[in-house]
């Protein structure tokens, strides 16, 4: 019995985030599916690299990967509203 899975879409808005488990906001991320597939054909020579290299280093330098939606990531920031005071002065 062979397990098919679906075809990773580009784009889709989700990535696989390994965490350092040695220094804080350092790890890898790779873009992938929903179900945390990586299309390592699409990958670059050097980020395929990284990637097999993260995947070995799990659990000795690199967290278990997490899957994350970056989507709300990719959205522009809204602009801030400036609100000025009124003064009084020239009111009279």
């Amino acid at each position: 019995m062979s397990t098919t899975y679906p075809e990773p879409q580009a784009n889709a808005g989700f990535q696989l985030h390994f965490r350092s488990l040695t220094g804080a906001g350092r790890g890898y991320a790779f873009p992938c599916d929903a179900r945390g597939h990586v299309d390592m054909d699409a990958l670059s020579r050097r980020a395929l690299l990284n990637y097999l290299y993260a995947r070995a280093v799990v659990g000795w330098k690199l967290s278990k990967p997490v899957v994350t939606c970056c989507a709300l990531e990719r959205a522009p920031m809204p602009r801030p509203v400036i609100r000025r005071k009124r003064t009084m002065a020239g009111a009279f």
